[in-house]
């Protein structure tokens, strides 16, 4: 059985290599890079398989640093995202629903975490997720 497949965007290639060995040896996931949207973008149309993607946002290089996340999630509904950023948390419902929020720097554990959730059948819409916990027990 071949490996799940995870696109990891980062403008720095060491954090990419991080990130990709975290995943590849706590996972078992099969590692995709790119440096940019644009890369990001080529490397999605290239492999449909890929079923999620860590992004990292730089918030210090665009008033709409979140732009590109909402693209992605456009032109690939499918596709779960975690957005990696140090800056400011973005507003709920600026992003898109099947996008979560990982705060920079995390750890391996925390990444694994993530990476583990998006996989699941557990990663819901955020407002899907707020509507089943507030809702009575019957």
């Amino acid at each position: 059985m071949r490996p799940q497949t995870v696109l990891v965007v980062d403008e720095h290639a060491i954090i990419r290599e991080y990130a990709g060995v975290v995943l590849s040896e706590n996972i078992n996931l099969h590692v995709v890079e790119a440096a940019d949207l644009e890369d990001a973008i080529n490397a999605l149309q290239a492999s449909p398989e890929i079923q999620f993607a860590l992004v990292d946002v730089p918030t210090h290089r665009s008033d709409n640093p979140f732009a590109g996340i909402r693209l992605l999630a456009s032109r690939w509904p499918h596709l779960s995202i975690i957005v990696a950023t140090g800056g400011p948390v973005p507003q709920i419902g600026s992003l898109p629903p099947r996008a979560r929020v990982l705060p920079k720097p995390y750890s391996p554990t925390a990444l694994v975490a993530a990476a583990r959730e998006a996989l699941s059948s557990l990663w819901q819409p955020i407002v899907l997720k707020r509507a089943i916990t507030a809702a009575p027990t019957l």
